[in-house]
């Protein structure tokens, strides 16, 4: 700075140590901090602020607060921006209730909440699924004179389709165009997205054109996702249609366009049609990446392609693309649901090297397991998987319960079950159909009894033949056999791979790119 010719003042540094944080340069933030304290100069609030929303960006919030008690130490307030950054640091977190507190320390200090904060405290309470908390924050914004804008409307509206209300999103939509608010192409696509998400493409196009009526373009998002809406709708006629569209007005499809329709035609077995997209791709020199190459990989390994899968594979290495989890994942779940545990456990340990396992490819590997029988092993991998600080889900749980239950090991089904209530894991209704079953055909009624009052606590609806038994009409052996038998009928079809795999590993890798 000296040999620049530039004076060291609080100013100065404040300008390079903001301009450092807004291109995520930590390090080099961090060393200006330092030397200003070092030089005697005394920070400012504008001097914390960046540092504190930079470390709230990157989920280093404990950082973030050593910063802020810092400040409070040296008799520097915090402003409305500093609070912002650490509102916004825990909602990134999903961690709402320390947010909601920092709101209320905030306005216990006299500092009034701009439009940025709510707008932060809204799309955090929208993506935790607490809509109604997030409306009435807007409407706390207008009853304080607060101008929202489209970073409130946004996540309100896609908060709604997150909800299953997607007509409530176009009926908010339509109150906000009849009080003349503007909206975007960033709102309508969270609209777009909420209906195709529910299959309903036609609406989604009506939506499409009302945006054209308005006078709003319908950009490449919005393109990308009525895309792929109409590819699982299995629409061909109205995507290339939407093709055209984009021609017409002058878009090229993108990464994420050409990634949908690989992903569609892999799904369904058309390898054809998605090596003529991967082409097609190449020529307009949009490059595969990881999302991409999985998705294809996906396909192939699923139909049993592997030595294809492996050469795109080697491709991928050659292109500098570097696998994630997932990709991994796509031969993983190949090898276990054929039986090759022992290619599928070096293929693990390689992951472990690149610290690429999570819960998701532990989860294949227990199922692979317990599949042939090999209830050992499959307990062998659950340690190993809590001791690599990697948690297991209720999928872990429910795969080894099942298996359990259907060798007729139920003490050992209960066991897991208690162990996965003591960790605090909420177990949805097909862990508690898998135990009911084991108990069932196993003749365990009070614990059956037992499971179907939790049931009851948690609002689901009992079956009938839990009504039957409760009322004492039912409590021969015979009536015994006859529950176990039912709900035996309902689960020996269950492919826990399904099960283990009900989130879709290309959308599982589109989130984590």
């Amino acid at each position: 700075m000296i040999e620049a010719g530039v004076a060291e003042t609080v100013y100065a540094y404040n300008s390079m140590i903001n301009g450092q944080c807004m291109f995520g340069h930590l390090s080099a933030a961090e060393s200006l901090f330092a030397r200003m304290i070092n030089n005697g100069l005394e920070p400012t609030a504008t001097t914390f602020t960046p540092l504190i929303s930079r470390y709230c960006k990157d989920l280093q919030l404990r950082k973030a607060f050593q910063l802020y008690d810092m400040m409070i130490e040296k008799g520097i307030a915090p402003n409305v921006y500093t609070f912002t950054a650490l509102i916004s640091g825990f909602c990134s977190a999903n961690n709402m209730t320390e947010a909601f507190k920092l709101f209320v320390e905030m306005v216990e200090k006299k500092i009034t909440p701009n439009e940025v904060t709510y707008n932060v405290m809204i799309e955090g309470y929208c993506r935790n699924g607490k809509i109604d908390k997030a409306f009435e924050l807007l409407d706390e914004m207008l009853q304080k004179g607060l101008v929202p804008d489209t970073y409130t409307y946004r996540p309100l509206i896609s908060g709604l389709c997150s909800a299953g209300r997607v007509s409530d999103a176009k009926n908010f939509v339509d109150v906000l165009h009849k009080q003349d608010r503007k909206l975007n192409e960033m709102c309508y696509s969270a609209l777009l997205h909420g209906y195709c998400k529910e299959g309903r493409l036609v609406e989604a196009l009506s939506a499409a054109s009302e945006m054209i009526q308005r006078g709003i373009n319908v950009d490449l998002v919005c393109h990308a996702v009525l895309i792929d809406g109409s590819l699982k709708q299995l629409d061909r006629k109205t995507l290339f249609g939407l093709l055209k569209q984009m021609q017409d007005q002058g878009l090229k499809p993108d990464n994420v366009i050409y990634t949908s329709m690989i992903d569609a035609f892999s799904k369904e077995g058309s390898f054809e049609k998605a090596f003529q997209c991967w082409d097609l791709m190449l020529t307009e020199e949009c490059f595969p990446n990881v999302v991409t190459y999985t998705a294809l990989m996906n396909g192939l390994c699923k139909a049993g392609e592997m030595d294809r899968a492996g050469l795109l594979f080697k491709k991928m290495m050659a292109a500098n693309v570097p696998p994630n989890s997932i990709t991994y994942g796509c031969f993983l779940d190949r090898l276990t649901s054929e039986g090759h545990m022992e290619e599928a456990m070096g293929l693990h340990h390689a992951m472990l090297k690149g610290l690429l396992a999570n819960t998701v490819t532990y989860n294949i590997l227990i199922r692979g397991f317990c599949k042939l029988g090999r209830f050992n092993e499959a307990s062998k991998v659950l340690s190993e998987m809590t001791e690599n600080g990697i948690f297991p889900d209720c999928i872990t749980y429910s795969t080894l319960i099942y298996e359990y239950c259907r060798s007729g090991n139920v003490g050992e089904a209960v066991r897991l079950w208690d162990t996965m209530l003591n960790k605090g894991l909420e177990p949805d209704l097909v862990a508690y159909n898998l135990l009911l079953y084991g108990c069932c055909i196993n003749g365990e009624l009070n614990k059956a009894f037992e499971l179907r009052d939790d049931l009851l606590r948690r609002g689901v609806k009992p079956r009938q033949n839990f009504r039957v038994l409760h009322k004492g009409q039912c409590r021969s052996s015979d009536s015994i056999a006859l529950l176990g038998l039912n709900y035996q009928k309902k689960f020996q079809h269950c492919d826990m791979a399904s099960y283990s795999n009900r989130k879709d590993l290309t959308k599982r890798a589109r989130h984590e790119s």
